[in-house]
């Protein structure tokens, strides 16, 4: 009898261990496929960041590129939120995509020279809570083609696109109400100037009339359209 006793307990302890080691086995599975999930996740997001990169950037698809990290930019606060001071030169990535906000701040304007020599850069867009772009934001950008300005657009600095040889139309939004002059210099491919309604100040010539053979693109009777005239432009009516 104590044979079958000490066997009974022997295998009563036997089965406990081995349930323990199915119970352990069965708890750390959510983990091994939570972090297998996290894997594939963050590898499905470094494919898509390196297709973005490969892929070529048109007018029809540079605004569906994903944010840029925030570590791109440096800022100072302003009055609602943070301007965008510099982005880094040496950036890779061929559309810089402007966040709404950085650590947490609202991003409401674009600084001086904020772009300067942003040279791998073939487009830029903003998010709708910038209202102003400072003086030569996108200087030496010899292969910015596109920007878009977003929605919230109320001002812009004088010479905003300086040297920039691949740019071709610069297209301000409605609600537009102040603009620099001379918006471009030295901006050879440039062949269209989409000025709206909303402009009712522009501080000097709108651009070199010398150095510009396209067209300045403007309601009929608006501002920009009086004073392209005044410039000795060609104006388009929309």
């Amino acid at each position: 009898m104590r044979k079958i006793a000490v066997l009974l307990a022997l295998t009563l302890v036997f089965c406990a261990a081995c349930s323990k080691k199915e119970t352990a086995s069965e708890d750390s599975k959510p983990a091994q496929q939570t972090d297998v999930a996290e894997k594939e996740e963050k590898k499905d997001e470094n494919e898509a960041t390196s297709d973005s990169k490969d892929e070529e950037v048109t007018e029809d698809n540079f605004r569906d590129f994903p944010v840029t990290d925030e570590s791109v930019f440096s800022t100072d606060p302003v009055e609602g939120g943070v301007q965008i001071s510099s982005c880094k030169r040496d950036i890779q990535d061929k559309v810089v995509v402007v966040p709404g906000s950085i650590n947490g701040q609202t991003v409401v304007a674009i600084g001086q020279g904020a772009f300067v020599e942003a040279e791998n850069v073939e487009a830029i867009v903003l998010p709708d809570s910038v209202a102003s772009v400072g003086t030569s934001a996108f200087t030496s950008c010899p292969n910015l083609k596109f920007v878009y300005f977003g929605s919230g657009l109320k001002e812009t600095g004088d010479k905003m696109f300086n040297i920039c040889n691949s740019i071709e139309k610069i297209e301000l939004p409605e609600g537009t109400e102040r603009i620099g002059g001379y918006l471009a210099i030295s901006c050879p491919s440039l062949k269209m100037i989409v000025i709206p309604e909303s402009v009712t100040e522009i501080s000097k010539r709108i651009v070199m009339s010398s150095e510009f053979n396209g067209v300045v693109k403007t309601p009929a009777g608006s501002f920009a359209e009086t004073k392209a005239l005044e410039d000795g432009l060609n104006v388009e009516n929309y």
